[in-house]
């Protein structure tokens, strides 16, 4: 469960067309208490997602948005070298 390089579903072949990724920056980028997210989909689906939260949600400071933009720069580390303990805890959890 734990082993192995981890592939995203969008990534696999016929699946980005029919894929939605909503994620957000806090914990993947050490970003908490900084509300930033982000989908990734069709456009036809991203328009369509737009009229839905266009009044719901106000816009993010300018200065969280640069914040995020310049860590995306940043390449990302897997998770298994930068945390050994958590590597060790997913083994304990996962039988086999």
């Amino acid at each position: 469960m734990f082993s192995g390089e981890y592939q995203s579903i969008y990534a696999m072949p016929g699946m980005a067309e029919r894929t939605i990724i909503i994620d957000g920056f806090s914990k993947s980028f050490a970003m908490t208490g900084w509300r930033l997210g982000y989908a990734v989909a069709p456009k036809n689906l991203i328009d369509a997602m737009d009229l839905l939260v266009l009044n719901t949600f106000t816009c993010t400071a300018e200065f969280t948005q640069v914040a995020a933009i310049e860590r995306c720069r940043i390449p990302r580390t897997p998770w298994t070298r930068w945390s050994p303990s958590i590597a060790s805890a997913a083994t304990c959890l996962s039988p086999g």
